[in-house]
């Protein structure tokens, strides 16, 4: 049951809402939105290590592209980072977009700055 709960709403980026709603007509079992969130906070708990391992993969590759969007969430405006290299990917939502956050993203990277060829842009 968690996997599909992380797949539905961290993969396919349903609402939590709209992921219990699913459980409930896929499987005829009731599913809160508050077991959806307990459920993607305990399964992030233990990504603090592999978050650590891509970002430096990241910033020791030879290319790698940088870009930004904005998205709303909630009614708010929201950032959301990427770094890539060609087989990895991390996407970073540091915090909600203000009028004043062009400094604090140019602070809020989601990978360090790296020795190899950055490009920005290229999302």
């Amino acid at each position: 049951m968690t996997a599909i709960i992380l797949y539905l709403y961290v993969g396919q980026f349903l609402s939590k809402k709209r992921t219990a709603q699913a459980l409930a007509e896929l499987f005829a079992t009731p599913v809160c939105e508050g077991t959806v969130a307990t459920m993607t906070a305990r399964a992030a708990d233990g990504l603090e290590d592999f978050l650590s391992l891509r970002r430096d993969r990241i910033a020791d590759a030879e290319v790698a592209g940088f870009d930004e969007t904005g998205l709303r969430v909630a009614g708010s405006l929201h950032w959301v980072h990427c770094a890539r290299t060609r087989p990895l990917h991390l996407y970073h939502l540091p915090y909600q977009a203000r009028p004043q956050g062009y400094r604090r993203r140019r602070r809020a990277r989601p990978v360090p700055r790296g020795r190899g060829a950055r490009r920005v842009g290229t999302l």
